[in-house]
């Protein structure tokens, strides 16, 4: 009695910690093949139509001056973007829909997807084209931003659409939609030196069409890892796809 006593308690301890350890690996299985997947379509596509920065892809440069006419413009710019480069491009199966016709919540959403600090990544109203891929992940296409910021002389640098935001949801609608746990962001950036990357710190050159990957230590993607988690996919695939942060 004494031995079953012991193994019960030994089997409660350790379930737990082979639950999180399986739950890891299957994060970072399908967070890198979804990466693999979206850059070997990059790719494919620079192969018939040569560098992205030269792609007929009228959203690039668009000004996001906060109103629904200029968001509209970039979102619609998005969803031809996709159809044209990216979807006759992906390997496996999938899903494409062009949902500015539903929200998150009618996807089947029952939370937000949240950043660890609290902050809103993914409204359950948001209305974004999605691809479905068949292992369960889900990708929510936006377009990434560059400007809002002032510059040198004091002068507010407007903020512009320059490329492709995926956020990647390994499990779809199941929780917990946070950050650094089951989503991560992806950007396709449409410059002269473009390429799929996961977010980190980057800054741009509109005269000269460039990307700029500025220097960051793994101490400062741990730090955002697990505070925010926006640079979490950055650090996992800095780590050799492991996670090694607090999960």
């Amino acid at each position: 009695m004494i031995t079953l006593g012991i193994i019960g308690v030994v089997a409660a301890m350790t379930m737990p910690a082979l639950i999180a350890n399986h739950q890891r690996n299957v994060t970072v299985t399908r967070l890198e093949r979804t990466y693999n997947t979206f850059a070997n379509a990059l790719v494919r596509a620079q192969v018939d139509y040569g560098d992205p920065s030269n792609w007929d892809y009228d959203g690039i440069g668009i000004e996001l001056d906060g109103s629904e006419e200029s968001k509209n413009s970039a979102y619609n710019s998005v969803e031809s973007c996709v159809r044209k480069y990216i979807i006759p491009y992906l390997a496996g199966g999938y899903t494409f829909e062009n949902k500015r016709d539903k929200t998150a919540q009618d996807l089947g959403y029952k939370s937000p997807i949240l950043y660890r600090s609290g902050n809103m990544g993914l409204a359950l109203t948001s209305k974004l084209p999605v691809i479905m891929l068949n292992d369960g992940t889900w990708v929510f296409l936006s377009y990434m931003d560059f400007g809002g910021n002032i510059d040198a002389d004091g002068n507010v640098v407007p903020k512009r659409s320059y490329g492709l935001r995926l956020l990647v949801d390994i499990n779809g609608p199941k929780p917990p939609n946070v950050f650094g746990k089951d989503a991560y962001i992806i950007c396709m950036y449409f410059a002269k030196n473009s390429r799929l990357s996961f977010l980190q710190k980057v800054s741009f050159r509109p005269s000269e069409n460039l990307v700029i990957f500025q220097d960051i230590t793994r101490e400062e993607l741990l730090n955002n890892c697990e505070t925010q988690g926006s640079y979490c996919g950055a650090l996992i695939q800095s780590d050799g796809w492991q996670i090694k942060y607090k999960y």
